[in-house]
């Protein structure tokens, strides 16, 4: 299974969303839930020892991750496409579908 499958497998089996992110507590920010519909699915807060500063782009972070990791995979496996595509074309177009792969590879780590 390659990186982009287990991401997508992931995401796939995680909570439906969309998701949004929920402050509470005195400041409105003190503790960050991370919500569906109905009910919290993650927090972070001051005990998990993230600063203040920090906790709100972190939940919407992760909020947004519910519908953005789906897109990414969507736009890789579209450019997976295109460069099958690429492969069936002349020598030339062979190598540069083959370069372009290589670096997203290498950008997946």
């Amino acid at each position: 299974m390659s990186l982009l499958d287990e991401i997508a497998a992931r995401a796939d089996a995680a909570t439906e969303g969309p998701w949004r992110a929920l402050g509470t507590g005195a400041a409105g920010g003190d503790h960050w839930y991370i919500c569906d519909d109905g009910e919290a699915i993650a927090s972070i807060s001051a005990q998990d020892g993230i600063n203040e500063d920090q906790r709100e782009p972190d939940a919407e972070f992760i909020a947004h991750a519910r519908e953005d990791v789906p897109k990414l995979v969507a736009a890789l496996r579209a450019i997976e496409e295109l460069l099958a595509y690429w492969d069936t074309l002349a020598d030339g177009d062979r190598y540069y579908a083959a370069t372009v792969r290589a670096r997203i590879r290498e950008a997946l780590g």
